[in-house]
């Protein structure tokens, strides 16, 4: 099992190409390795372009040196009852 995470400047370029990712990364493989190596045991790929997706737009969180508790308390929190957020930038309980 392979797992590649692109996201930033490099998710950027990588989409600007035009190229199905799944393409693009065995034929690094190739590169890296012998010729068909990569291709011949690949089985199956999956694509989640998390940055296309507008109710996601992204793909982790990470907090900053100064980050508390608290500022995770305070984004999870309603805005006017009307808006919720959610995900691991939310967490308070410690799976952030």
């Amino acid at each position: 099992v392979l797992t590649a995470f692109v996201g930033g400047s490099r998710y950027e370029t990588l989409t600007s190409l035009g190229v199905d990712p799944v393409r693009f990364a065995l034929e690094e493989l190739e590169e890296i390795f012998r010729p068909r190596l990569a291709t011949r045991a690949f089985a199956e790929g999956f694509v989640a372009d998390w940055g296309a997706d507008p109710f996601v737009r992204g793909l982790y969180s990470y907090p900053t040196p100064a980050t508390t508790e608290v500022d995770r308390g305070i984004l999870a929190a309603p805005l006017a009852g009307r808006v919720f957020f959610a995900g691991e930038a939310t967490d308070t309980a410690g799976h952030s």
